[in-house]
This record gives structure tokens, C-alpha cells and sequence, in this order.
């Protein structure tokens, strides 16, 4: 399997991906936009930083980097929708 990374494609939406084009084409795909602010991956730094929030009866709170973790074990199909400011 290919390496998954973790791509801020604009103001608001964070994807997951083997490369950052893989990122923007099933966003694409899924919104029917091309809405690339300045589109990165994020460094391990930020991956250790930025909070995700799950939608649990605890919401719990982990890093991006753990919640990539759990979703490479649970064998989440990639690319994909990461997370959002939007929900």
C-alpha cells in the first residue's frame, strides 16, 4: 500500500491521499469543484497539532496523526475525505 498523507486543499477541507493530485482529483470527483487554495501536505508537525474531533458520544479529541493512524488499521479505502472546519 502506498504511503497516505494528509492534504489541506483549501480554507476548510483536509483529504487523504498517496499524493496530493490523488487528493484533488476524488475531491473533484466528490464535490465537482476545483477549490485549491494553495493546496499542501502537512508536515508532521501539524499532523501532531492539528485536533480531530471524533464523532463519538465523547467526541473525542486526537491528533490528525492518530486519526490517520486508526483509518489506515480499520483499512479505510484511500483517497478520501478527511475532516472539515464546514462539519
Amino acid at each position: 500500500m502506498a504511503d497516505i498523507k494528509v492534504f489541506k486543499l483549501n480554507d476548510c477541507d483536509w483529504w487523504a491521499a498517496s499524493d496530493l493530485e490523488a487528493a484533488k482529483a476524488a475531491y473533484i470527483e466528490q464535490t465537482g469543484e476545483e477549490d485549491f487554495d494553495d493546496a499542501y501536505e502537512l508536515s508532521d508537525h501539524q499532523m501532531e497539532f492539528l485536533k480531530f474531533r471524533r464523532d463519538d458520544d465523547n467526541h473525542t479529541e486526537v491528533s490528525f496523526k492518530e486519526e490517520l493512524e486508526r483509518r489506515l488499521r480499520d483499512g479505510e479505502t484511500f483517497p478520501c475525505f478527511f475532516a472539515s472546519t464546514e462539519y
